[in-house]
């Protein structure tokens, strides 16, 4: 979960805003702070500068393709990802 928050808090830079949710005060994250499979939900708006929908549909393309690609090294793509390019 730390890391999920580094991450968003790099994101908003790019006018990306994503949060964790919590859909019930205890249980969502387990001991050492990770979080689990249930037991809240992820919220993702971009700001104004960004083209809605259009990004969205972009990012959630790349991401199905990293998935298909790579499977379980989906993920540590992703994240280095440069997301600078979005706002040109």
């Amino acid at each position: 979960y730390p890391v999920l928050q580094a991450y968003l808090n790099d994101l908003k830079k790019y006018e990306i805003h994503g949060e964790v949710v919590p859909l019930k005060e205890k249980g969502w994250l387990t001991p050492t702070g990770g979080l689990r499979k249930e037991g809240w939900i992820f919220r993702l708006k971009l700001g104004d500068t960004l083209k809605g929908i259009d990004t969205l549909i972009s990012l959630q393309k790349y991401a199905k393709t990293l998935i298909d690609r790579f499977g379980n090294k989906a993920f540590g793509i992703f994240k280095r990802v440069d997301l600078s390019m979005m706002m040109n």
